[in-house]
Protein backbone atom coordinates (compact mmCIF):
# COMPACT_ATOMS: atom_id res chain seq x y z
CA UNK A 1 0.00 0.00 0.00
CA UNK A 2 1.12 3.61 -0.83
CA UNK A 3 1.03 6.14 1.85
CA UNK A 4 0.38 9.84 0.17
CA UNK A 5 -0.94 12.99 1.75
CA UNK A 6 -3.65 15.17 0.28
CA UNK A 7 -4.15 18.53 0.62
CA UNK A 8 -7.44 18.61 2.10
CA UNK A 9 -8.35 16.28 5.01
CA UNK A 10 -10.50 13.01 4.83
CA UNK A 11 -14.10 13.67 5.26
CA UNK A 12 -14.61 10.69 7.38
CA UNK A 13 -14.16 6.80 7.05
CA UNK A 14 -15.79 4.14 5.36
CA UNK A 15 -13.76 1.25 6.81
CA UNK A 16 -10.81 0.64 8.45
CA UNK A 17 -9.04 -2.83 9.79
CA UNK A 18 -6.29 -3.41 12.13
CA UNK A 19 -4.45 -6.32 10.56
CA UNK A 20 -1.99 -8.57 13.14
CA UNK A 21 -0.05 -11.79 12.28
CA UNK A 22 -0.07 -13.85 15.67
CA UNK A 23 1.58 -17.23 16.66
CA UNK A 24 -0.11 -19.67 19.63
CA UNK A 25 0.78 -22.64 20.78
CA UNK A 26 -2.14 -23.27 22.89
CA UNK A 27 -5.09 -25.47 22.35
CA UNK A 28 -7.99 -22.75 24.32
CA UNK A 29 -9.58 -20.63 22.28
CA UNK A 30 -8.80 -17.22 23.49
CA UNK A 31 -10.55 -13.52 23.21
CA UNK A 32 -8.30 -10.36 22.45
CA UNK A 33 -9.38 -6.83 22.97
CA UNK A 34 -8.26 -3.86 21.36
CA UNK A 35 -8.32 -0.49 23.05
CA UNK A 36 -7.67 3.03 21.88
CA UNK A 37 -4.70 4.73 23.98
CA UNK A 38 -5.85 8.10 25.53
CA UNK A 39 -2.43 9.01 26.82
CA UNK A 40 0.79 8.71 25.18
CA UNK A 41 2.62 5.55 25.92
CA UNK A 42 4.51 4.35 28.67
CA UNK A 43 6.95 1.77 28.49
CA UNK A 44 6.83 0.66 31.54
CA UNK A 45 2.98 0.38 31.83
CA UNK A 46 1.36 -2.99 31.64
CA UNK A 47 -2.32 -4.19 31.77
CA UNK A 48 -1.53 -5.59 34.96
CA UNK A 49 0.70 -2.02 36.32
CA UNK A 50 -2.11 -0.15 35.06
CA UNK A 51 -4.21 0.65 38.10
CA UNK A 52 -1.44 1.79 39.56
CA UNK A 53 -0.53 4.70 37.25
CA UNK A 54 -4.52 5.71 36.42
CA UNK A 55 -7.52 4.49 35.91
CA UNK A 56 -8.17 2.10 33.13
CA UNK A 57 -10.99 4.43 31.57
CA UNK A 58 -8.43 6.90 31.53
CA UNK A 59 -5.63 5.20 29.23
CA UNK A 60 -8.07 3.18 26.59
CA UNK A 61 -11.70 3.06 25.15
CA UNK A 62 -12.85 -0.07 23.12
CA UNK A 63 -12.78 -0.77 19.50
CA UNK A 64 -13.51 -4.26 19.04
CA UNK A 65 -15.63 -6.24 21.92
CA UNK A 66 -13.68 -9.50 20.81
CA UNK A 67 -12.36 -11.75 17.79
CA UNK A 68 -11.87 -15.58 19.04
CA UNK A 69 -8.47 -16.55 18.05
CA UNK A 70 -8.10 -20.73 17.48
CA UNK A 71 -4.20 -21.72 18.05
CA UNK A 72 -1.70 -21.87 15.18
CA UNK A 73 -0.41 -18.96 13.18
CA UNK A 74 -3.34 -16.40 12.35
CA UNK A 75 -4.12 -13.06 10.39
CA UNK A 76 -6.55 -11.53 12.59
CA UNK A 77 -8.36 -8.35 11.73
CA UNK A 78 -10.19 -5.86 14.46
CA UNK A 79 -12.58 -3.86 13.18
CA UNK A 80 -11.22 0.07 13.65
CA UNK A 81 -13.64 1.99 11.95
CA UNK A 82 -14.49 4.14 14.99
CA UNK A 83 -11.16 4.50 16.18
CA UNK A 84 -9.43 5.59 12.53
CA UNK A 85 -12.55 8.10 12.62
CA UNK A 86 -11.52 9.58 16.15
CA UNK A 87 -8.30 10.50 14.95
CA UNK A 88 -9.72 12.25 11.91
CA UNK A 89 -11.82 14.10 14.26
CA UNK A 90 -8.52 15.38 15.95
CA UNK A 91 -8.20 12.83 18.82
CA UNK A 92 -4.55 12.20 19.39
CA UNK A 93 -3.00 9.36 18.53
CA UNK A 94 -1.27 7.40 21.10
CA UNK A 95 -1.55 3.77 19.49
CA UNK A 96 -3.48 0.83 20.37
CA UNK A 97 -3.32 -2.07 23.38
CA UNK A 98 -4.10 -5.44 22.79
CA UNK A 99 -5.51 -7.54 25.97
CA UNK A 100 -6.49 -11.28 26.02
CA UNK A 101 -9.19 -11.26 28.25
CA UNK A 102 -9.06 -13.50 31.09
CA UNK A 103 -5.11 -14.31 30.27
CA UNK A 104 -3.10 -16.83 32.03
CA UNK A 105 -0.16 -18.86 31.06
CA UNK A 106 -2.35 -21.13 28.78
CA UNK A 107 -3.97 -18.85 27.01
CA UNK A 108 -0.56 -16.00 26.08
CA UNK A 109 -0.71 -15.09 22.50
CA UNK A 110 2.46 -13.66 20.72
CA UNK A 111 1.95 -10.88 18.03
CA UNK A 112 4.15 -10.32 15.37
CA UNK A 113 6.08 -7.04 15.37
CA UNK A 114 6.87 -4.18 12.98
CA UNK A 115 10.61 -5.43 13.37
CA UNK A 116 10.15 -8.72 12.00
CA UNK A 117 12.15 -9.19 8.59
CA UNK A 118 8.76 -10.55 6.83
CA UNK A 119 7.38 -6.93 6.19
CA UNK A 120 3.73 -8.58 5.03
CA UNK A 121 3.46 -9.91 8.67
CA UNK A 122 3.90 -6.47 10.31
CA UNK A 123 1.12 -5.27 11.92
CA UNK A 124 -1.03 -2.60 9.37
CA UNK A 125 -4.01 -0.78 9.15
CA UNK A 126 -5.91 -0.24 5.85
CA UNK A 127 -8.66 2.54 6.03
CA UNK A 128 -10.61 3.48 3.10
CA UNK A 129 -11.26 7.46 3.56
CA UNK A 130 -13.90 9.19 2.18
CA UNK A 131 -13.10 13.19 0.29
CA UNK A 132 -14.79 15.60 -0.87
CA UNK A 133 -14.30 15.06 -4.27
CA UNK A 134 -16.59 17.62 -5.94
CA UNK A 135 -14.66 19.17 -8.76
CA UNK A 136 -13.79 23.26 -8.72
CA UNK A 137 -16.95 25.04 -10.54
CA UNK A 138 -15.10 27.00 -13.06
CA UNK A 139 -16.46 29.49 -15.95
CA UNK A 140 -14.45 30.66 -18.73
CA UNK A 141 -15.03 33.35 -21.30
CA UNK A 142 -13.45 33.67 -24.40
CA UNK A 143 -13.64 35.93 -27.62
CA UNK A 144 -12.06 35.90 -30.85
CA UNK A 145 -9.40 38.71 -31.87
CA UNK A 146 -9.55 40.70 -34.36
CA UNK A 147 -8.45 38.17 -37.98
CA UNK A 148 -4.78 38.88 -38.67
CA UNK A 149 -3.25 38.90 -42.13
CA UNK A 150 -2.07 35.25 -41.30
CA UNK A 151 -5.65 34.25 -41.43
CA UNK A 152 -4.80 33.28 -37.18
CA UNK A 153 -7.25 34.14 -34.45
CA UNK A 154 -6.25 34.84 -31.18
CA UNK A 155 -8.26 34.52 -28.11
CA UNK A 156 -7.93 35.48 -24.78
CA UNK A 157 -9.41 33.40 -21.72
CA UNK A 158 -10.54 34.44 -18.46
CA UNK A 159 -11.97 32.48 -15.66
CA UNK A 160 -12.92 32.03 -12.45
CA UNK A 161 -13.63 29.31 -9.78
CA UNK A 162 -16.21 29.21 -7.06
CA UNK A 163 -14.05 29.41 -4.33
CA UNK A 164 -11.33 32.18 -4.92
CA UNK A 165 -14.15 34.40 -6.91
Amino acid sequence: PKVFNRDTPALGVADAQLKLHLERSSQEPVTLELFLLRKPWDVSVTWSALQSCCAADDLVSTLELSSVVEPGPKEITFAMKQGVQRWIDGAENHGLALRVKGESCGTRVGVISPQHPQAQWHPRIFATLLFDETPPVASIRSAPSPATAQKQAKFSFSGEDAESG
